[in-house]
């Protein structure tokens, strides 16, 4: 959820319809941010996610089930946002931008996105990162 609000949020400040997709159905609510998503979901998402479990800094109790899905206990969630935040300081070497961190690599990819999408580019080049 939180990559998908930052996701929206860029979406809607380079003026882009959040609607517009490639990947996803058109009942998805934001299929652009679905779209965006998808690279990331792995390399930072889980991560962020397995790191917080394996350290037991989120713990089976700092879930609330309610009939609208799960969520974070708000401590549990402070303590999210926190990481998440780590993470997306972190450097990163990307193959085509260099070194950079982890959000500035989100920005990238939706610049390359953006440019396959208005056809500036032939073909849209993933997130790659060096070893």
């Amino acid at each position: 959820m939180v990559i998908e609000v930052y996701y929206l949020r860029f979406a809607r400040w380079l003026l882009l319809s959040s609607r517009f997709c490639k990947l996803w159905a058109i009942r998805q609510q934001y299929p652009l941010v679905c779209d965006l998503l998808a690279e990331f979901q792995s390399s930072i998402v889980d991560r962020v996610v397995m790191e917080l479990l394996q350290s037991r800094q989120i713990v089976s109790d700092d879930f609330v089930w309610v009939d609208q899905g799960i969520f974070l206990e708000p401590d549990a969630l402070e303590r999210f946002i926190q990481h998440w935040d780590a993470m997306l300081a972190r450097r990163v070497e990307h193959l085509y931008a260099g070194e950079i961190s982890y959000q500035q690599c989100l920005e990238v990819q939706v610049q390359e996105y953006i440019a396959c999408l208005l056809e500036d580019q032939e073909f849209y080049r993933p997130m790659l990162l060096k070893g």
